[in-house]
């Protein structure tokens, strides 16, 4: 079931659910809008990678991309350029909740995917949300740290239990 806005509301209250920095403006009927963050991952060159479970944590991966941050004049994607991105917002779930991040449809109207394929949020995470952004429109975008440029909904878990994977903290990209 979708909490709604009133749910949302109850569950911060009890403490089963924390957004922290949490903004009433980005409340909506059964969501919250989520903020984007100023720091980023850019992959440099071109890198040839060889795909393993563990790929993402290797030194070999880490050389191929640099971090960034953006000030007041953004980042800027190319078309069909990708950079991981975080929320500025703090996400932190009880074991009987899980969320679901969602593309805002006025930046997939500019063709901005916000996640690629993970969009879970699992129950019992402290993390802020890493955002894998890709610009697959023929446009040079720029976007704005503290832009609304997702948002997360969250659902009940049957008999709640908890994510106790490697990103249930993360901080950063």
């Amino acid at each position: 079931m979708v909490l709604s806005k009133t749910k949302i509301l109850e569950m911060m209250k009890k403490g089963e659910l924390k957004i922290t920095p949490f903004a009433k403006e980005t409340l909506g009927a059964a969501s919250i809008d989520l903020r984007l963050g100023s720091t980023f991952l850019v992959p440099k060159g071109k890198c040839k990678i060889a795909v393993h479970e563990d790929t993402y944590f290797s030194k070999e991966f880490r050389k191929c991309e640099k971090k960034v941050t953006a000030g007041k004049d953004g980042i800027t994607l190319k078309p069909f350029q990708m950079v991981l991105g975080t929320t500025q917002e703090r996400i932190t779930l009880s074991k009987n909740l899980c969320g679901t991040l969602q593309g805002r449809s006025r930046f997939a109207r500019l063709g901005v995917m916000v996640h690629i394929s993970s969009n879970f949020v699992h129950p019992g995470v402290d993390n802020v949300q890493v955002l894998e952004i890709l610009n697959v429109s023929p446009f040079t975008l720029t976007l704005f740290p503290g832009m609304k440029i997702c948002q997360i909904r969250f659902d009940y878990v049957e008999k709640g239990t908890e994510y106790e994977g490697s990103f249930k903290k993360q901080r950063g990209v």
